[in-house]
């Protein structure tokens, strides 16, 4: 089981590669500064964070649970009574807490309704964390989180796709806007004695969306996951997802906001890669588009290990030469 993810953003994230192991205590802050829900951490995980911020943006357990926290602005938590105090779990603490507690999207489903998720404004990133969260399992089982409403809701994720905005049940809905797209050639059609062939290759998909916005991308992924030819291991898998994230790749300058002050270009500022079975993290990043692997198995995840980190983004890599080869 192969999952992976993109994050496209404006501003440099300042993104790290964060280890924590097994046996690690929490504490979530409740409103008013007071101290929320706690608990020791069952299970080691590798977490991306954003803004030297401690928020799990994405990551891995050690039992190959993956967690994607992306963007949705119309989120609306639920609001917190003085006596729930006690079960509150701040937003930026709710990817430590699915990754460190569970192994299974069974687990995390049945453990849901014991928290209560909020939200506030935070100024160290200026801005609110209005995210919906994407979990998988090494078995194959997804579902998509959200706050909506100041309720929790739950979907099964049969397409295993999540993008940003809107939320994910417009997103299945405009999926039958595609039904007939077909990774088959279209047949020649008969015009009065004229025979008309497509032009090329790929005309069963003429009409596919081939913008960047959310609802386009995940038109794209979902028809490229359903209709790519399935791997036959872990590394074909690897594989293909990389090339359906380089497909939906946004380069700086394609996608720009403008305010008085400056202008913002939105992009893939990273991707990742996991491979939940056999626990490896690959990663790259903009400016580095050779994929690297944190590989947990290799790590020092045992209780009382040091929370470690390391930048995800990196110089580019040398390009190899191989005139050599040619001499």
């Amino acid at each position: 089981m192969v999952d992976g993810r993109s994050l496209e953003w404006a501003i440099p994230t300042k993104s790290r590669i964060i280890v924590h192991p097994r046996g690690h205590k929490y504490v979530s802050q409740a409103p008013g500064g007071k101290s929320g829900l706690a608990w020791t951490g069952k299970y080691a995980f590798v977490n991306v964070n954003m803004y030297d911020v401690d928020v799990v943006v994405d990551g891995m357990n050690e039992k190959g649970l993956s967690v994607g926290a992306l963007f949705l602005p119309t989120s609306q938590f639920p609001q917190l009574k003085p006596e729930e105090a006690s079960r509150s779990l701040f937003v930026l603490q709710f990817g430590h807490w699915l990754l460190s507690n569970f192994s299974t999207v069974a687990e995390v489903k049945k453990a849901l309704p014991s928290v209560i998720v909020w939200s506030e404004f935070l100024p160290s990133m200026g801005m609110q964390f209005t995210a919906h969260t994407a979990v998988h399992d090494a078995q194959g089982n997804s579902i998509v989180i959200e706050f909506l409403n100041h309720q929790c809701q739950v979907h099964d994720n049969p397409t295993g796709v999540m993008t940003n905005a809107p939320d994910f049940g417009w997103q299945l809905s405009n999926l039958s806007n595609y039904l007939n797209l077909s990774p088959y050639n279209a047949a020649p059609v008969d015009y009065w004695g004229l025979k008309v062939s497509p032009t090329g290759q790929g005309s069963g998909m003429l009409g596919l969306p081939g913008d960047v916005t959310p609802p386009s991308r995940f038109v794209r992924a979902v028809l490229m996951t359903q209709f790519s030819l399935k791997p036959a291991d872990a590394s074909q898998a690897v594989n293909l997802a990389n090339h359906i994230l380089m497909s939906l790749d946004i380069p700086k300058g394609l996608s720009r906001e403008k305010s008085e002050k400056q202008t913002l270009y939105d992009r893939t500022m990273w991707v990742v890669i996991k491979d939940l079975k056999r626990r490896v993290y690959y990663y790259r990043s903009y400016d580095n588009q050779v994929l690297r692997a944190v590989h947990l198995g290799k790590l020092d995840l045992k209780p009382g290990a040091k929370v470690v980190s390391m930048p995800l983004e990196t110089p580019p890599a040398a390009i190899a030469d191989t005139s050599d080869m040619l001499r």
